[in-house]
């Protein structure tokens, strides 16, 4: 896409409200344009980060077919510029259609994944060839949190969850009294099944950065 006769890469974000271009992008396709510090805002940005803009600029946009001058919130950090729903549906670059299509998810279709990577539906866990160790910070205060209530129609759903992550290794019992514990949160998805999970409230806090390339 070009913008002010410049070749600019811009990402089509469906999900976004608004056209973002970076200070360093703008500055090297201005045409002496002014931003408008009265439009400065804070967009909230794909993953909950809050990002302050340094207010808003009029670009032209060419495309084969038209152009356009369309307004972009100018953010002096190294993020990936936006094109976003509204404008993507006025240049005609992406459309809209009331036919929703569905993924076949017949028996035959389910029982054709199961067997093509039926070693990912063992449920068991797997195992890596390398031994991982967490190296805690000497500087984090380590706290013991009190466990949560689990509402009384879910506790054997939650029981038999638990037991059997035991029976597959994926959790330890503990019996003696620990320096650092964390809430056990379990909560019902909408197919019904239990999902329980350590909570993120001090989860990780205390591990130092490694370089293992093995992700937790």
């Amino acid at each position: 896409m070009e913008i002010n006769s410049q070749p600019v890469e811009i990402k089509i974000d469906t999900g976004a409200k608004c056209n973002v271009i970076t200070l360093d992008i703008f500055k090297r396709i201005s045409r002496n344009e002014k931003i408008d510090e009265t439009k400065a805002v804070q967009l909230v940005a794909y993953g909950g980060d809050t990002l302050t803009t340094l207010g808003s600029v009029k670009l032209e946009v060419h495309l084969p077919s038209m152009s356009r001058n369309l307004e972009f919130h100018v953010i002096d950090k190294p993020v990936t510029p936006l094109l976003g729903l509204t404008d993507s549906l006025s240049l005609n670059i992406i459309q809209l259609h009331s036919e929703v299509h569905e993924v076949d998810t017949t028996d035959a279709f389910r029982a054709a994944i199961l067997d093509e990577y039926k070693d990912l539906f063992q449920g068991d866990l797997g195992n890596t060839p390398v031994v991982y160790k967490m190296k805690l910070d000497a500087n984090v205060t380590l706290v013991v949190r009190s466990s949560r209530r689990i509402p009384l129609a879910m506790e054997e759903s939650v029981k038999r969850k638990r037991d059997r992550m035991v029976k597959i290794r994926a959790i330890t019992p503990v019996s003696e009294p620990t320096e650092c514990v964390s809430q056990m949160v379990a909560a019902k998805k909408k197919d019904g099944i239990i999902a329980v999970f350590a909570s993120a409230s001090i989860r990780g806090i205390s591990i130092k950065p490694s370089n293992d390339p093995i992700i937790l």
